[in-house]
């Protein structure tokens, strides 16, 4: 049992540990962009580990995106290029807790563009996960609750950060940042810095204009800010452009939320309280939470994190205090409160006891006091009490209608009371009911009356000449007159009407028919009948007349349709017209064309307009129309009807019914009238005849253009016509031209062709068998005669002309392909600029004495001339000028001046090309004179430089602080040599250098052995490592022969900033096996700054193996390559990791 339990726990143990350190799995995503900032697709990017080892090889796409993925975390390097640049990224990777490296941003240059990166932050030392990493223990300690945080007070300071750039995406420097209040005040005034970078700070929360300017350069914002909770505006991006831009507007900070909880309340006892503030202002759904507190402290909120609640206001006076806080991000918050007084707010009930009532003896006495009511509330209890008169009885007298009975035969006169309560007040009302001995009335009847068909019953009055306290009645019956009964116009009519007791007059209905049915008005008739008359007597009037009054609208005829289509070869159309509706009257409409119809009546179709009618009853009526069948294509056209004055009708919807008549007739086919013609070159105006095999009612059109091909005449020189449209108008005449003009030149040639092919698809019409139209230009032109003549300016760099800067000069382009070439010698750099004038479209390109292009333009924002501009070094150059066209000629004007406001150009090129050579870690010699005229080289390991260009273009070059350089004395590396700097200088810079008998390049066996130095330092803290043993290895030496690499010894006490080398031992580490270089050569400790130099002899590739002095550090390894024997130099970094 205990050996079963132990095996578990060595399971789960073993299970627990496999968990901790299974091997994180992280992806690299990023984007290439050059050092214009633009993405790099295609870009080779290398997965490399800390060994150097190939992971995998991949390219960016065409948005300079990457993707690397389900790789184990651990030290990697990326090695990125493309062409000329490129970049080398290292990654980090910790014990634990590693994270994918995204959106990783690689900028390619042509130094070699240097980055680090890591999977992740760095976890901390307490972190859970890292200590099980490192073996630790878990801490299973509660950790202290962390107290509530105070909310901080209204930040009163802002600040407003960002970044300016130009069109190419590249920093400005020095554009003008200003910032202007709301009073034109101007607050800030900063200019960016070379990254183009500004940070206006200490500002306070207002409203501001913000210019951002350079130049013709403005873009604006406005700034708006918040009565509180206001933030920073950071990283604004601001692009500057020439073109007007649209003013935005910034926030300080999202717009904050305004707490609102409504209006005080006032309420009654026991009223429902409702307590809302879900009506705050919550811009941009930013309100994260709601709390409520009670400020009165007579109440307990259920939920306060609501945004609203209810309670039931108690039966006392009382006063409720409640604020809101409603929060959003951070530190943004509001805070309004509401009110609610509670108090006795009843309002007295009414009593209405009803009229004054007159009864008959012997009548029933109902009391009414419904309509009694309660304004805020409802009647509880209703109560009635007799104040006077012979006593009465009733069952219940708490209602609020009873009936209540006399047993006295006499006149009287009774007085009751109404109570009504609600729950806390009541009210009182009277009423007086006179008892009389009133005689039997008439029964009286109207004589006529009339009712709308549509209220679906006709009200007949009916009544009694006085009221009595019973109810007469007396039976009732109509009868047909221009109505009729059972249903049609009405309901028949066969009852007993009653007058009920106190009431002098009633109605009964009598039910319509309502059709809709235009129709006359109908009448039908009531009678009373004598013998059936109870407790009433009958009157004169004993009949009544109704009559029906109809009100339905009269029925509209329009088309059935608006719109048919049909062909013309069809022959016959019909067309329906119909009404809304039945009607009872005869209906009759006109129908015409309307003027507005493209087809012709009598051409297209045949139809005589008129009157349709209709009979009782009849809802439809047809219209035939002839159709014409012709032979003439021609687009589709219409017929278009109308109709009008209606009787006993109106016009509906469909009024207009348009007819569409398809043609359905061949289109003609296009041919040229001749298709050959001749004349005379003098001839100058020509035209060319175009018909159609038949004519047509549509506009025919195909595109014709003038062959190239089979021709010897050129457009512009021997004819003027361009490639077009040729047209043929609708109608009979069904043809058209092409018109052109001969040019009459003064040269004797050959005659020529002008051929003119009709081409593609026409338009409303089909291509003969006859499109080509050739016409033969005949020359009659005088034989030139023969002599010499020359051209205005060389056509070579040999023969060119020399010009100055400041001169111009004018050239004549005299035959096609004619080239004009002009030589200008500059002293110094300077930024030139070269234009043309007039009429011919020239075509120019600036070359150097080796035939390069520099530049090049046809025009100058025009149509014909160019303009450049452009800095130049010392030296020769030469502008070539040629016709834009092969074949074209003319004169023109050329100028050549200096440009002095571009001279900064210039400068910078000549910086520029200085500083090339002087880099940190690069090995310059300088020479020095002896007194018999030989010299002595010193080498110089470059640790930093400075330069300064005065006016006179002179460059003062510092290195490593004090020692100034003279170019002339100075050798710098040139392509694996050393080559001196003044003569490098003669070619881009003004003053003279005096090299006196220095060579231009140093033997190479003045030259020291190639080095290779650097420095070793700690990963993390990037600080140097003292001691750190740094081995070299290389190809293994041959058994006839040297090695092919050698590890130089080095003098007593010179350490190159390395430590002395030590005697070769045996290495505690084997030897790397990767890229086979398993010899070691010799080693190095490092010195206090972490510094080593190595000098080695020939060419070739070494390994170099880097360890610290303890070991807690892995070792790294790098692979270099010496690619010349003497005088090179290879520096490095390399970065001990902590294991």
């Amino acid at each position: 049992m205990n050996l079963k339990k132990s095996y578990c726990i060595i399971f789960a143990f073993i299970y627990f540990f496999c968990c901790a350190f299974a091997a994180e799995k992280v992806s690299i995503t990023g984007v290439v962009n050059d050092s214009n900032g633009k993405p790099v697709k295609k870009a080779e990017i290398e997965l490399l580990t800390s060994k150097k080892k190939s992971i995998t090889k991949i390219k960016t796409d065409k948005n300079g995106n990457f993707i690397i993925e389900d790789i184990e975390a651990q030290n990697y390097s990326l090695e990125i290029s493309k062409k000329k640049e490129s970049a080398t990224v290292t990654i980090q990777a910790w014990p634990t807790r590693n994270r994918s490296l995204k959106d990783l941003k690689v900028e390619l240059t042509k130094e070699g563009n240097k980055i680090k990166a890591s999977f992740g932050p760095k976890p901390k030392a307490d972190d859970g996960g890292a200590s099980m990493a490192h073996g630790g223990k878990i801490n299973t300690t509660t950790a202290t609750p962390k107290k509530k945080k105070k909310i901080p007070k209204k930040v009163e300071k802002v600040f407003v950060s960002g970044k300016v750039i130009n069109k190419k995406g590249k920093p400005v420097k020095k554009a003008t940042i200003i910032v202007i209040d709301e009073n034109y005040n101007s607050v800030a005034e900063i200019e960016t810095d070379k990254e183009g970078l500004f940070n206006i700070e200490n500002l306070k929360p207002a409203n501001y204009n913000l210019t951002i300017s350079k130049k013709k350069m403005l873009v604006k914002f406005k700034l708006k800010s918040w009565p509180q909770n206001n933030q920073n505006i950071k990283d604004i991006g601001v692009t500057l452009t020439k073109e007007k831009q649209e003013v935005k507007t910034l926030t300080f900070g999202p717009e904050p939320p305004q707490a609102n909880t409504g209006e005080d309340q006032e309420l009654a006892y026991e009223k429902d309280v409702y307590i809302d503030g879900s009506q705050s202002y919550n811009p941009n759904n930013i309100i994260q939470s709601y709390e409520w507190r009670t400020l009165s402290n007579n109440y307990k909120i259920e939920d306060p994190t609501k945004p609203n609640f209810s309670f039931i206001a108690p039966k006392i006076d009382q006063s409720y205090h409640f604020e809101l806080t409603v929060r959003g991000p951070g530190n943004i918050i509001d805070i309004d409160s509401v009110k609610v007084e509670v108090y006795n707010k009843n309002i007295f009930p009414i009593a209405i006891a009803g009229e004054d009532q007159i009864l008959d003896i012997g009548d029933p006495i109902i009391l009414d006091g419904s309509k009694s009511n309660d304004p805020d509330g409802e009647i509880k209890t209703y109560r009635w009490r007799q104040l006077s008169g012979s006593k009465t009885t009733s069952k219940n007298r708490s209602q609020a209608v009873i009936t209540v009975k006399t047993s006295s035969t006499l006149i009287d006169t009774l007085t009751f009371e109404l109570k009504v309560e609600d729950k806390y007040n009541s009210d009182l009302d009277t009423l007086t009911v006179y008892v009389l001995d009133i005689p039997e009335p008439l029964v009286v009847i109207t004589s006529s009356s009339s009712a709308i068909e549509s209220v679906g019953a006709a009200k007949i009055s009916l009544g009694v000449s006085s009221k009595s306290g019973k109810k007469a009645s007396i039976h009732a019956s109509s009868k047909d007159s221009t109505a009729y009964g059972n249903g049609k116009d009405y309901t028949n009519l066969d009852k007993i009407i009653s007058v009920p007791a106190g009431k002098s007059r009633i109605t009964f209905p009598l039910n319509i028919n309502n059709d809709n049915i235009d129709e006359y008005d109908e009448t039908l008739i009531i009678d009373l009948i004598d013998t059936t008359v109870i407790n009433a007597n009958t009157g004169a009037a004993r009949k009544h007349i109704l009559t029906i009054i109809d009100d339905d609208p009269p029925p509209a005829v329009e088309f059935l349709s608006s719109k048919t289509t049909v062909s013309e070869s069809a022959g016959k159309h019909f067309l329906i017209l119909t009404l809304s509706n039945q009607s009872g009257k005869k209906i009759s409409v006109d129908y015409q064309i309307d003027s507005k119809s493209s087809a012709v009546n009598g051409q297209d179709f045949n139809f005589a307009s008129g009157t349709a009618y209709f009979p009782i009853g009849s809802t439809r009526d047809t219209l035939d129309i002839s159709l014409i069948n012709d032979t003439i294509d021609e687009p589709s056209q219409n017929i278009i009807f109308s109709i009008s004055n209606p009787v006993n009708s109106s016009i509906g919807s469909r009024s207009i019914h348009t007819v569409k008549l398809n043609d359905d007739d061949k289109a003609p086919f296009i041919y040229v009238v001749n298709e050959k013609g001749s004349g005379l070159e003098s001839d100058s105006s020509r035209e060319i005849s175009y018909a159609l095999s038949t004519h047509s009612e549509k506009e025919v059109s195909v595109r014709y253009r003038v062959s190239s091909y089979g021709t010897t005449s050129r457009r512009n020189k021997d004819y003027i016509l361009d490639d077009g449209i040729l047209v043929f108008p609708p109608g009979p005449q069904g043809s058209s031209k092409i018109k052109f003009k001969v040019i009459d030149d003064k040269i004797d040639e050959f005659d020529e062709l002008l051929i003119i092919n009709l081409i593609g698809e026409p338009e409303h019409a089909t291509l003969g068998n006859s499109t080509r139209y050739t016409y033969t230009i005949i020359d009659n032109d005088d034989r030139p005669t023969i002599e010499f003549s020359g051209d205005d300016h060389g056509n070579d760099f040999i023969s060119a002309t020399k010009i100055k800067i400041g001169s111009s000069s004018s050239g004549l382009i005299e035959l096609g392909g004619d080239v004009d070439v002009f030589r200008f010698d500059l002293k110094y750099p300077i930024t030139v600029l070269t234009k043309s004038f007039g009429g011919t479209d020239v075509y120019a390109e600036i070359l150097d004495n080796a035939g390069q292009l520099l530049a090049s333009d046809d025009n100058s924002k025009d149509s014909n001339n160019f303009m450049m501009k452009i800095p130049l070094l010392p030296g020769p150059h030469f502008l070539r000028i040629r016709h834009y066209s092969v074949d074209g000629t003319g004169d023109y004007v050329m100028t050549l001046e200096s440009s002095e406001l571009y001279d900064k150009q210039a400068d910078d090129l000549i910086l520029n090309k200085t500083k090339s050579y002087f880099h940190q870690g690069h090995i310059i010699y300088t020479a020095n004179f002896n007194n018999d005229g030989s010299y002595n080289l010193e080498r110089i390991q470059i640790n930093s430089t400075s330069f300064d260009l005065d006016s006179k273009r002179f460059i003062k070059i510092t290195v490593n602080d004090s020692i100034i350089i003279n170019p002339s004395y100075c050798y710098v590396p040139s392509y694996g040599q050393y080559e001196n700097l003044g003569i490098i200088q003669k070619n881009y810079i003004s003053n003279p250098l005096n090299v006196k008998n220095l060579p231009r390049y140093l033997p190479v066996e003045a030259l020291d052995n190639s080095l290779v130095f650097g420095t070793v330092r700690d990963y993390v803290t990037r600080k140097p490592i003292f001691g750190a043993e740094v081995r070299i290895y290389g190809e293994q030496t041959p058994t006839n022969g040297s090695s092919q690499t050698q590890l130089i010894n080095l003098a007593d006490g010179e350490t190159w900033d390395g430590g002395n080398r030590l005697p070769t031992k045996k290495s505690l580490y084997k030897s790397p096996s990767i890229n086979k270089y398993p010899e070691e050569k010799g080693r190095r400790i490092t010195g206090l700054n972490g510094k080593f130099a190595i000098a080695v002899k020939d060419t070739g590739f070494l390994m170099i193996r880097a360890n610290a002095p303890t070991s807690n550090y892995r070792f790294q390894e790098k692979k270099i390559k010496i690619r010349y024997e003497k005088g090179d130099f290879y520096g490095t970094n390399i970065w001990l990791v902590p294991k």
